[in-house]
């Protein structure tokens, strides 16, 4: 059954399912900080006062994944790996996973992110682009 509305609690929620194990290893849950900071982000982006007033369901996950990995890449920046004899723990590994999410995350919600806008202006050359430079015109480094 498609989602035809989030509220603060169920984007909450959605955010911790999307996060799974990641928001496991953080130990975040509903009322984490940074949960509850991700909604306030959330609503900014998205230029509403109240979730629940926010009508595309697309653009709230899309941006919401975004959000919510921003955050968790935030929380893991300082998961480094850990070596002694014989023995050694890869925790970059959930850093890594958090970036590789946030950067996918952030393709997916390229046209709901108002600082990812794109404008197309046309080129018009008033000489071929192909003749040849004018000596007073050439630019050396």
């Amino acid at each position: 059954m498609p989602v035809t509305g989030y509220d603060e609690t169920t984007i909450k929620t959605f955010f911790l399912t999307e996060l799974s194990t990641t928001g496991t290893a953080l130990g975040w849950t509903t009322g984490t900080t940074e949960v509850v900071q991700a909604v306030s982000d959330l609503d900014r982006i998205l230029g509403v006062s109240d979730l629940a007033d926010a009508t595309d369901m697309v653009a709230v996950e899309a941006v919401g994944r975004v959000v919510i990995w921003r955050w968790a890449v935030r929380a893991l920046i300082n998961h480094y790996d850990i070596t002694t004899v014989g023995q050694a723990l890869k925790r970059s590994q959930h850093y890594e996973h958090a970036v590789a999410m946030l950067l996918d995350a952030e393709r997916e919600a390229l046209a709901y992110l108002p600082s990812y806008r794109v404008a197309v202006d046309a080129v018009i050359y008033t000489q071929d682009p192909y003749g040849p430079i004018p000596y007073d015109q050439v630019v050396y480094p």
